[in-house]
């Protein structure tokens, strides 16, 4: 898998972006609300999900971050920085990759969690409607 598309399954696992059903698609006000009842969660059901929304990993700072180790490749690459140097800053991307996609995976596994079995079916069929199945846990 190529690292924009490592990055962009990341970003859609921790941003919860998963729910990119068409009257989804646009997260704002009452997105979680239109999610949760395509979904029919219960109160319950619904008070986890915000849990986890609420104690999901820092992305914009894993993505600030993971930003600034690329452009400081980019320019290790143009100047005259040691191989060393070069596999240093590779290794920070790769770890910080590595990282980030293991805590989508886990916020993902908390959500599969959540969900009964045909919620998931129904939150499988929510991300084709709305385009973006080739990406995410339905794959696998």
């Amino acid at each position: 898998m190529s690292f924009k598309k490592s990055l962009v399954l990341v970003s859609i696992l921790l941003g919860f972006s998963l729910y990119s059903h068409a009257s989804l698609a646009k997260p704002g006000k009452g997105h979680f609300k239109k999610m949760f009842k395509e979904l029919d969660l219960t109160p319950e059901q619904q008070e986890k999900m915000k849990e986890l929304r609420k104690n999901k990993p820092n992305q914009k700072a894993n993505f600030k971050e993971m930003k600034e180790l690329k452009k400081q490749f980019k320019e290790a690459l143009g100047s005259d920085a040691s191989e060393s140097e070069l596999k240093k800053l590779h290794s920070q991307i790769q770890e910080k990759k590595a990282a980030m996609a293991k805590q989508g995976f886990e916020q993902m596994l908390k959500i599969r969690a959540i969900l009964t079995p045909e919620q998931r079916k129904k939150f499988k069929d929510m991300r084709h409607e709305g385009g973006k199945g080739k990406r995410g846990w339905d794959n696998h």
